[in-house]
């Protein structure tokens, strides 16, 4: 969760409060604060506040998706929110082990996004791609279980 304390400064206030922004759509999402920005808008001043390999890893994919939710969604003002829920999310979905060696602990869970495409078109999780929709199978060894996370955005405009 430690990648999340860039945020401070650039995009929250010290009291964990969400600096907000003028109003603006984008890809069918409001934008009215600096955090969906950095998340969403690649030309913002504090996009780069995580690169491409923080952007691929699973645990800041459910953090975004989580800040940007659905087309209905309640903004929250308090980053702490998010990182609460997101850290809580996580733990139900992925397992990690202790390496006897190093004491250090080590994701053994596998996570794998999820897209079904007949030819060109994609079928699976929507039919229109858009950047919260998402389909992830998280498969944990240990337990022999799989995780099945979905989320289709914009479905109420169908």
């Amino acid at each position: 969760m430690s990648m999340f304390n860039r945020l401070k400064g650039p995009v929250v206030r010290d009291s964990n409060q969400i600096k907000m922004c003028f109003e603006e759509m984008y890809d069918g999402i409001l934008i009215s604060d600096e955090l969906r920005k950095a998340l969403l808008v690649d030309d913002s001043d504090n996009y780069n506040l995580f690169d491409n390999s923080d952007r691929d890893e699973f645990l800041f994919r459910l953090f975004k998706h989580i800040c940007l939710g659905g087309e209905l969604c309640q903004v929250e003002t308090d980053l702490q929110v998010y990182l609460d829920f997101t850290r809580a999310l996580y733990r139900d979905l992925v397992s990690v082990v202790k390496a006897s060696d190093t004491k250090q602990l080590r994701l053994i869970s596998q996570v794998y996004e999820v897209k079904i495409r007949d030819g060109k078109d994609l079928i699976f999780p929507s039919t229109m791609e858009h950047t919260n929709t998402f389909a992830y199978a998280i498969v944990d060894p240990m337990k022999r279980t799989l995780t099945f996370l979905w989320h289709e955005f914009g479905i109420g405009l169908l």
